[in-house]
């Protein structure tokens, strides 16, 4: 058996290399099942391969990245898995849907392969960006997907749904190169309503009335939580993102925006943080 010569290989390709190794452990063991749903027409290998051309595999810390590991998660997002269900029954197949903050695409390829035919996307990132619009010529997609600013976006057209799923509440927080708030004022409650309601002001312009945005928030049940609830619990300042909200206080924003809260469900087995999706019409 030829041994592997590490030597050769580049840092992207040794992480990348640990990374498969340990997941196939785990899938031998039995501590780990992976799901196709959110898989596209173009093999995770393939997409791991563009992600690698790209220098997209390490992280600024030297480790792998979360946009390559996200491609192993399979359906193991419950919150993540009813946000598709809804759109699934909710939304008919040739209704216009953007996907913000959409990174190399898993959710946006997901629903063109469901059948809807008209999906777009942006990310700020610009590999992201390079890497789903590989896969859009390898998988022969029909989409558009462009570099944008999530909080100041640029988009040329109102959709009849618009989602912000998986990175708001991180973005809030500087994550991904944005702007870092200020962190003397994060915890106020009237700081943090004066975020979302800039938020939803400005989505709202790109919604069709009657049309629907999902969005996910850190919910204010992490106020209370106990220390010894999670592993992370403890670290509370530093993982669970301190811009959250109780679904009262965004039905209000909501109203305020002429928006109407139509249903919300949180998810706390999932990550570090209880996220709440919020599915909320556009009523003008």
């Amino acid at each position: 058996m030829k041994l592997l010569q590490f030597s050769k290989l580049s840092q992207y390709d040794y992480l990348c290399w640990k990374n498969e190794l340990k997941r196939k452990i785990k899938i031998s063991l039995g501590l780990k099942t992976l799901s196709p749903r959110l898989r596209s027409r173009v093999s995770t290998k393939k997409i791991k391969q563009l992600i690698k051309k790209f220098g997209f595999a390490e992280t600024d810390s030297g480790d792998i990245s979360w946009f390559y590991t996200a491609y192993d998660r399979g359906d193991g997002d419950p919150l993540t898995n009813h946000n598709l269900d809804f759109i699934e029954k909710n939304i008919s197949l040739n209704s216009e849907i953007l996907v913000t903050g959409c990174g190399t695409g898993i959710m946006l390829f997901y629903l063109i392969d469901k059948g809807f035919l008209n999906v777009d996307g942006f990310d700020y990132l610009k590999e992201c960006v390079l890497v789903a619009n590989e896969i859009i010529k390898v998988g022969e997609y029909k989409a558009n997907i462009w570099q944008d600013n999530g909080f100041d976006p640029v988009v040329p057209k109102k959709y009849d749904l618009v989602t912000a799923m998986h990175w708001v509440f991180s973005a809030w927080m500087g994550n991904y190169g944005n702007k870092v708030l200020d962190q003397c004022r994060v915890y106020e409650q009237e700081y943090r309503n004066n975020l979302l309601d800039e938020f939803l002001n400005k989505y709202r312009k790109f919604i069709k009335k009657d049309g629907m945005l999902i969005i996910e928030l850190t919910d204010s049940v992490a106020d209370y939580r106990l220390d010894s609830d999670s592993p992370h619990s403890k670290c509370s300042l530093g993982l669970i993102y301190p811009v959250r909200f109780s679904p009262n206080d965004v039905k209000l924003i909501a109203n305020k925006n002429k928006m109407e809260v139509v249903e919300y469900k949180m998810c706390q087995s999932y990550g570090h943080q209880p996220r709440v999706s919020y599915m909320i019409k556009n009523n003008c």
